[in-house]
This record gives C-alpha cells, sequence and structure tokens, in this order.
C-alpha cells in the first residue's frame, strides 16, 4: 500500500532531500524524531549496507518543509520552478518492491556467463572478456591476455559491462 495521503483537498507526495556526505542515517534520525515520514533505501554491497541513492532521502513532510530543511545533515530539497519537486508515490513504492526480508533493496546481478566484461581496475584495467561464471561476491572472466585465453578471478567491483 502506498504512501501518497490526501488531506483534505491537499495531496502529499515525496520530496527528495539532499544530505551531507555520508550522512543520510543520521538526517533519517532527525527526521523521524520529528515525526517525519521518509525513506531511506540501501542495499547490501558484498558484506557492507550502502545507501542505494547516496546523499539522497526520500520525504513526506505533512507541515511545510521548513522543518525538514532545519534538520541536522539535510543540504536542502530538489526544487523545481521554486517549489520542492513531487514523486508520486508509485516511484517510492516501486523502490520498496524490490526490498528483500532484511529490508534492503535487492538489485539484480548485473553479470551472467556469456556477457562481456571489462575490467575496470587493477593490472589488468582495460581488458575486455567474456563472463564464464558468477558465484556472491566474484566475478570468473575469461579473457585473451598473452596469446592466450585465461580464466580471471575478479570481484564484482573491479569489473563493468562492456
Amino acid at each position: 500500500m502506498g504512501l501518497l495521503l490526501t488531506i483534505g483537498l491537499m495531496i502529499l507526495a515525496w520530496a527528495v532531500a539532499t544530505c551531507v556526505s555520508n550522512c543520510e542515517a543520521l538526517a533519517t534520525r532527525g527526521l523521524e524524531r520529528q515525526g517525519i515520514v521518509c525513506y531511506h533505501p540501501r542495499f547490501r554491497a558484498t558484506k557492507v549496507v550502502r545507501p542505494l541513492f547516496p546523499g539522497y532521502l526520500f520525504v513526506l513532510a505533512q507541515n511545510g518543509w521548513r522543518s525538514v530543511l532545519g534538520t541536522r545533515g539535510i543540504i536542502g530539497l530538489i526544487m523545481n520552478d521554486g517549489k520542492p519537486a513531487l514523486l508520486n508515490d508509485s516511484v517510492v513504492e516501486g523502490v520498496r518492491d524490490l526490498e528483500g526480508r532484511e529490508g534492503l533493496v535487492e538489485l539484480p546481478d548485473p553479470f551472467k556467463p556469456g556477457m562481456r566484461v571489462r575490467v575496470a581496475r587493477g593490472a589488468l584495467a582495460d581488458l575486455e572478456g567474456v563472463c564464464d561464471a558468477v558465484d556472491e561476491h566474484r566475478v570468473f572472466v575469461l579473457l585473451k591476455f598473452l596469446g592466450q585465453e585465461t580464466r580471471a578471478r575478479f570481484e564484482k567491483a573491479d569489473l563493468v559491462l562492456a
């Protein structure tokens, strides 16, 4: 069920607040202490939980925006024609629908066998190959290296789709 609310003739929708770098959790706690509904989507990147949208929070403010803007960790709001740009509730619900049991967004794995990938960093940076196999943390890639095809193992963070 969505959180797009109607009170009288006023329709409330989500705005996007910008946060000080790495202060999304601080801002979320401050907003919640004021009774302001906010949503801070996060996902698990290997073993670490990270913001899905670093530096941004979804905010549903019923009594104006001053209290949001006065919250520690909040820099401002994304604006449109001098007013907060509002999102339809279906956008936020679409993100919430991707959450798993832990309340974290579960992103699909971008790496699948047969896909072309490029090494983004490390000694083999800029080499391209074909994804051979994938497990939870690693990707095995077939690379043409020194005149022969070699199977190499990479952390997912070291690769991008080619």
